[in-house]
């Protein structure tokens, strides 16, 4: 059975099964698709990092770091290895600071946004 809108909200691996789901009905195969994950250092944003990097995405970060700390970053790298941690990059901005999204989406095309940043 297919998760519903309701089971995104009740715990990481139900977000992370039902992100899934969205992401590979809609795009296909998951190599080489390059997701952003805003809120990425977070507690749930670490943990969707790490399932999203294991399935094969590039995974692109943004956080301003006020919830959360950079060494929840290192710590997703030290989990996936050195190996997929090549497939992932952290961007410090703020989505409320347009000159942050412009340098964010002039250096890369995202497939899929997945959003977690408090606002």
């Amino acid at each position: 059975a297919q998760p519903s809108i309701s089971s995104f909200f009740v715990c990481s691996q139900e977000s992370f099964d039902f992100a899934k789901w969205v992401l590979l009905d809609k795009m296909g195969s998951s190599v080489e698709q390059n997701i952003l994950v805003t809120g990425g250092a977070g507690f749930i944003g670490t943990h969707t990092v790490v399932q999203l990097l294991n399935q094969g995405f590039k995974v692109t970060i943004i956080d301003n770091l006020d919830n959360s700390v950079l060494e929840a970053v290192h710590r997703v790298r030290e989990l996936v290895g050195p190996d997929l941690s090549t497939k992932l990059e952290f961007n410090l901005g703020d989505l409320r600071n347009k000159e942050d999204i412009e340098r964010l989406f002039s250096k890369q095309r995202y497939d899929a946004v997945i959003h977690f940043a408090g606002l």
